[in-house]
Parts: C-alpha cells; sequence; structure tokens
C-alpha cells in the first residue's frame, strides 16, 4: 500500500499552507515548502513527519485516518504504463530549435534528422511551419512522404491559409498531425494580435475545426500560456477542446517560469478546465533560466502527458551557447534512454 501524497498535502490546505502550519507549530523544525514538495515527488514522507501531521491534524481539531489516503492496490495497477498515461516526446528541433542562432537546415538535413529521430521511437516530430515558405512546406512534405512509424507534425497560425498549407503539406504521412496555436497573454492580444480575447477565442476555435478537416489529430497552443490569465486559458482551452482538439499545449514561451510555479499553474488549469480529460496536456518549456529540464517533469508530475523539446545540439546546446530564448529541454522516457545519443546531421 502506499500513501496519496498530494491528497494528503491538499487536506492541510496545499504545499504552502501545510509548510506555514507546521512552521506555527514547531518553528525549530518545521519541514520547509522545498522539503514538502520532495515528499511529493518522492511519493513518500519520513514517519518523523508523519507523526508531525498527525499532530497537527490533532491541534486543528481534525483527527487524521491515514487509511482515507491510501492507494489500494487497484488504484496502484492503474498507474502501471500504458497508451493512456505514457509520456509523450513531441521534438521540435526542426522547427523551433532551427530557430536558434546558426542552427538552420536545409531540407536534405532534415529528412537524414526526422529518419533519427523516427529509429529513436520518436512520437511526434515536429517537422516546420509550412506556411513560413516554400522551402519549408517541401521539407514537411518529403518528411510526410518518409516517415512511416512516428506522427507528423506542422505548425501553423490560427490562420485559414496557414492551416490549410499545413493540411496539404502533411498529406502523404500515414499519422499526421496540425498543430495550430494563438497569443493569449493581454500584452500579446493588444499588441500584437490587436485582437479582443473574444476574437482570439473565436479564431481559435475556428483554427481547430479547419484543421479537423485535414486530421482528426489537432493540437492547440496558447502562445505566451505562462503570462495569460488563468480563467481565460480555462476559457479558451475549453472552447478548443468542445471544438475537437486532441492536445493542448500550455507553453512558457518567455522562459521565465520555475518548477513549484509551473506544476501549480499545469495542475490549475487541468484540474479547472471541465472537459480536460478528453485530451492529452503538453508542455512546452524555454530554457532562458536553465529550468527546461526540472519544469518538464513538474508538468508531467501535474498532470501532462506529453513533453516538447529538442535534440542536443539543434536549440538546446547551440542555442545554451547563443543565449537564445528557444532552447529547449532533451527528456527522455526510460524506455528510449539507452539510445538517446544522436549525432547532427553533418556526422550522420
Amino acid at each position: 500500500m502506499q500513501l496519496d501524497i498530494d491528497r494528503l498535502i491538499a487536506y492541510f490546505g496545499g504545499v504552502n499552507a501545510l509548510a506555514e502550519a507546521l512552521k506555527q507549530q514547531d518553528p525549530e523544525h518545521a519541514a520547509s515548502t522545498a522539503a514538502i514538495y520532495k515528499w511529493r515527488t518522492r511519493g513518500s514522507l519520513p514517519l518523523a513527519q508523519l507523526q508531525k501531521l498527525t499532530a497537527l491534524a490533532q491541534a486543528q481539531g481534525r483527527p487524521l485516518d491515514l487509511n482515507a489516503f491510501i492507494h489500494q492496490q487497484a488504484e496502484l495497477e492503474k498507474n502501471t504504463m500504458n497508451t493512456n498515461n505514457r509520456v509523450i516526446i513531441f521534438d521540435t528541433t526542426m522547427r523551433d530549435g532551427e530557430q536558434s542562432p546558426g542552427a538552420s537546415m536545409t531540407k536534405e538535413e532534415k529528412l537524414r534528422l526526422a529518419r533519427q529521430l523516427e529509429k529513436l521511437g520518436v512520437d511526434v516530430i515536429e517537422a516546420g511551419f509550412a506556411a513560413a515558405s516554400e522551402g519549408d512546406w517541401e521539407a514537411v512534405h518529403e518528411i510526410a512522404k518518409t516517415v512511416k512509424n512516428s506522427t507528423v507534425c506542422s505548425l501553423c497560425r490560427a490562420v485559414e491559409n496557414d492551416i490549410r498549407k499545413a493540411g496539404e503539406a502533411l498529406a502523404p504521412a500515414p499519422k499526421r498531425r496540425i498543430h495550430t496555436f494563438i497569443a493569449t497573454s493581454p500584452i500579446h492580444m493588444e499588441h500584437k494580435l490587436k485582437m479582443k480575447p473574444k476574437q482570439v477565442v473565436e479564431a481559435a476555435v475556428k483554427a481547430v475545426k479547419i484543421a479537423k478537416e485535414y486530421t482528426d489529430d489537432v493540437e492547440f497552443s496558447a502562445e505566451d500560456g505562462v503570462r495569460s490569465e488563468h480563467d481565460f486559458l480555462v476559457e479558451i482551452f475549453t472552447a478548443v477542446i468542445e471544438a475537437g482538439a486532441t492536445t493542448i499545449n500550455i507553453p512558457d514561451t518567455v522562459g521565465y517560469s520555475i518548477p513549484s510555479a509551473w506544476y501549480e499553474r499545469i495542475r490549475a488549469i487541468i484540474n479547472s478546465v471541465p472537459n480536460s480529460s478528453k485530451v492529452v496536456w503538453s508542455s512546452h518549456c524555454h530554457n532562458d533560466l536553465g529550468m527546461a529540464v526540472a519544469n518538464s517533469l513538474a508538468a508531467i508530475q501535474a498532470g501532462a502527458r506529453q513533453i516538447e523539446c529538442t535534440i542536443n545540439d539543434y536549440g538546446l546546446s547551440r542555442a545554451a551557447e547563443q543565449g537564445d530564448c528557444g532552447r529547449k529541454c532533451l527528456l527522455a522516457r526510460k524506455r528510449h534512454s539507452p539510445r538517446w545519443r544522436v549525432k547532427t546531421p553533418r556526422n550522420v
């Protein structure tokens, strides 16, 4: 049997409330917020701390029944890896990674990299931004014709022409995804899009519906999600899920979040969207503060099942040298980890 640490912490009002209560009870030996986050990460806590929680509950006038927080065997069995809870690796080396200074690739180089990503067992390969140029469209189209086992994806704005270009480029792929996005933060909506929130929701819904004409696999991203208002994200995510989106991506576009904040944000959004169980939740982290890997792991703990990342030397190493905000983490699932060393196209 195993304690449900998340529920136990929530019983005391969450991490911060619990840390404060423990501090008031025993200022010299209280567990810090960092220690409580570690309990959640490990899925366990020291016996001495468990005894303190029991004493705290009694002091608050609500005896703690630990039996209510124990996973039953049937629940534990549900947590084994299957198609419904495995982490999906979404590689965006050829799209976002290529934005790093000095990391641009020719069509031939992208094809070679795509073949290697497929060999690695990467689930989704974002082959580019088909509407960006004729060269981008051709690269996405060639990769769509070449890759058979991985899903091939193209990014596009929530603009009809972009979406149709992506759909046409992806047509040969046995498994294809259209990834559409629109900015959702107040500063982006006002100054970049020059649109009202209602117009942004309408554009997002329309984009998803057009994308569904080409594939059932449609991802929606809220650009600058890290600076977007919680209630608006809930509104737009609810609307695009109803329109047919199957993956919802929350990006830290400006790369300034930290693991504890990112965990709370992802978890709060998933818990607030009424139809959240219908989609795969995704996280796309930038590495400006060196937190991309940590934030991605926090997102998984919060309920995300897809991580968007790039291969070393494309977006990660090169961007780290250049200081570009397009840096990403490379996060490998356990079943892929022995084979995650990939040569760059010039050496393949």
